[in-house]
């Protein structure tokens, strides 16, 4: 991953801007173990992940349908030196890549670009403990996100939304035995937001956006979810301009 400037979709959909990856050749030769585990289980497993001494190092950036340059998921050529089995005009229609991330994404809390999420808000500051999942909204007034102003570049808005500074919950439910693997935060804020779960802070970002972005969260956020209902709560700050704030969440499971 040399990050340079070539990773034009994920400057657009504003993931790690300016990165691509290298293709990676591996041989496996013919006596291998690999090659013989391959031969008995007709099955290719391949693991990718940053080792655990590269903290200081760097990460890991994977790209997909919405990263990169390409539109195209991770793509694996498989060549053979010795007879696989198969013709000549071989062809199927049966996926090769099984439990993909695109597939396995769920979608908790949606943002205003797939219809919003009805939220209840104030824009008067609220007593301490807001953001705890036991405090008592029942006053607060209810809308649909995104909460803005016309006008605000690529901003969706579902209730007009104009004073200095917004407070917002909702709720939604984890299903029971849920493990989860990854949420991602996908919100629009302009300015200021900071974004809780369940009475712990996740997320904090200062200034604004003109997109929307995603944010994943890091072990000490996914555990702030718990299985069945769970709070969001967000505030935003406005100064002058256009103004929006939308959030969504996302999960990903463990499969089978």
């Amino acid at each position: 991953d040399p990050a340079d400037a070539r990773g034009a979709l994920s400057h657009h959909y504003g993931h790690d801007p300016g990165s691509y990856g290298y293709s990676v050749r591996i041989a496996t030769p013919e006596k291998s173990d690999v090659a013989k585990k391959v031969a008995q289980t007709r099955r290719l497993k391949i693991r990718i992940e940053v080792p655990a001494d590269a903290k200081h190092q760097g990460g890991l950036a994977v790209f997909g349908e919405r990263l990169g340059r390409f539109p195209a998921d991770p793509t694996i050529v498989l060549r053979f030196d010795a007879p696989h089995g198969l013709g000549r005009d071989f062809r199927s229609d049966k996926p090769v890549a099984v439990r993909r991330l695109v597939a396995a994404r769920e979608t908790l809390l949606p943002t205003a670009e797939a219809g919003g999420a009805e939220w209840r808000f104030t824009t008067t500051d609220p007593a301490d403990g807001w953001m705890q999942p036991d405090f008592d909204d029942t006053g607060w007034k209810t809308g649909r996100g995104g909460f803005g102003t016309e006008g605000t570049p690529n901003a969706r808005i579902g209730t007009r939304w104009n004073s200095p500074a917004i407070w917002l919950r909702t709720t939604v439910t984890v299903p029971a035995g849920s493990e989860i693997v990854a949420a991602i935060l996908r919100f629009y804020h302009d300015e200021d937001v900071t974004i809780f779960i369940n009475g712990k802070r996740v997320a904090r970002r200062r200034g604004y956006v003109s997109h929307y972005i995603e944010q994943s969260l890091d072990a000490a956020g996914r555990s702030a979810l718990r299985e069945g209902e769970n709070t969001i709560a967000v505030r935003c700050r406005q100064t002058g301009g256009g103004q929006n704030i939308d959030v969504g969440l996302d999960v990903v499971r463990r499969g089978e």
